[in-house]
């Protein structure tokens, strides 16, 4: 089944997953699901949402509170004990999602809540060297190596990719960091997530996820790696740390030895 089979019920999977309906919207959607396969589906490629806004509870009440939300609990979850996200702070999501005769699938979801998550985060990065540097994003295809894990982690890595793809960094990091979390020995996944980051002018968080790739890669992910480390600290106006980097990259000749030779220079006259 390629569309969902009432598009009116079938809009309200968000708030079904995030536990925002009303009692008799719930029976509704849950009846509506025995009949529409298309929903179920929907439903099991969301709950990846739904693991995202759990993980990141505390980073989406910071944000609530800052466009000035009250937090609390909704009462159906109080009532079994367990904590949402506050009713009042949810509608800022799921009015991007509940419009009148527009079906949502759960990718339209992911990039609602995706922007939802960053919401007043906008890293205080300093001009320093960040004129010089290349904000270019590292090429990708999907390829899986024989090591390289299968169902859940590796899904959501596919999924985070997707959004990289299509320059969502943010939407992107969020998939990513769950993945690698899962199995954090994948160095590949700590190569795109500190690229997100830096492609989000975020040089911390980039820094740590660029050296913990390093730590696990292949020469053949070294270069792209120490290429972006570089850049981060840089991007952090750390150059004690970057120049012998860029100075390895030349040295190697396997990539990147031309834009890390002008780097230096560039750097180097400043």
């Amino acid at each position: 089944m390629k569309a969902c089979t009432n598009p009116e019920i079938g809009r309200l999977i968000a708030h079904y997953e995030l536990d925002a309906l009303e009692d008799a919207e719930r029976d509704a959607f849950e009846m509506h699901l025995m009949d529409c396969r298309f929903c179920r589906q929907e439903l099991q490629q969301f709950r990846a949402v739904s693991d995202t806004m759990t993980a990141h509870k505390a980073e989406i009440l910071e944000a609530l509170e800052r466009e000035g939300a009250s937090v609390q609990r909704h009462s159906r979850s109080a009532a079994r004990g367990v904590t949402l996200f506050p009713r009042n702070g949810l509608e800022k999501i799921l009015a991007l999602l509940r419009r009148p005769l527009v079906w949502t699938p759960a990718a339209a979801a992911m990039a609602a809540i995706g922007l939802f998550l960053v919401l007043g985060r906008n890293p205080q990065v300093s001009d320093g060297y960040q004129p010089l540097l290349s904000f270019r994003a590292l090429p990708y295809e999907s390829i899986t190596f024989r090591d390289w894990p299968t169902q859940r982690a590796e899904r959501l890595f596919d999924e985070g990719m997707k959004f990289y793809v299509a320059q969502a960094y943010d939407s992107a990091a969020i998939l990513i960091e769950q993945a690698v979390q899962l199995q954090p020995q994948m160095g590949p996944w700590w190569l795109y997530l500190g690229v997100c980051r830096y492609l989000q002018r975020d040089p911390v968080p980039a820094i740590e996820a660029l050296q913990k790739a390093d730590s696990l890669n292949s020469m053949i992910f070294s270069v792209r790696t120490r290429w972006y480390l570089a850049q981060s600290y840089l991007l952090n106006g750390d150059t004690t740390r970057a120049m012998p980097l860029l100075e390895w990259i030349v040295e190697q000749d396997l990539g990147y030895r031309q834009e890390a030779a002008e780097l230096m220079e560039d750097v180097r006259k400043r």
